[in-house]
């Protein structure tokens, strides 16, 4: 019996960044989805489940870390995956922000493969 592949959705307003995770995810068995907003993704995020969110911090119509919170305001915990930011800025400071407002981790911009899968692997999104 195989198994179901679990779901990825990439927000960036970058579209080279949404392509690389998007190459790597699905490389790691992930379906993806991407979006270069967060302006439809409370919205997506209701009408299906995702195993893991990857949000971008800097975007310009609405910053991620205000996205994220939206999220966490709109959907249900049960109803919502791993959320995880994706960042250059690394200070300790800008994690602990980062984690506050309900991301449950952190990569730093450029995404290192062996990072994204030490984070997939301890939210057992990988084996």
């Amino acid at each position: 019996m195989s198994q179901k592949r679990k779901k990825a959705l990439i927000i960036d307003d970058n579209k080279a960044n949404r392509f690389v995770l998007e190459v790597v995810l699905k490389r790691l068995g992930f379906q993806t989805t991407t979006q270069k907003d967060g302006l439809a993704v409370v919205d997506t995020l209701k009408e299906s489940f995702y195993d893991l969110v990857l949000l971008d911090i800097s975007m310009p119509v609405l910053m991620g870390d205000e996205l994220c919170a939206q999220i966490k305001k709109a959907i249900s915990k049960d109803k919502l995956g791993v959320i995880f930011a994706y960042t250059a800025h690394a200070l300790p400071a800008d994690k602990e922000q980062f984690m506050a407002v309900g991301f449950d981790d952190l990569l730093i911009k450029p995404i290192n493969l062996a990072a994204l899968r030490e984070k997939l692997q301890k939210f057992n999104l990988i084996v």
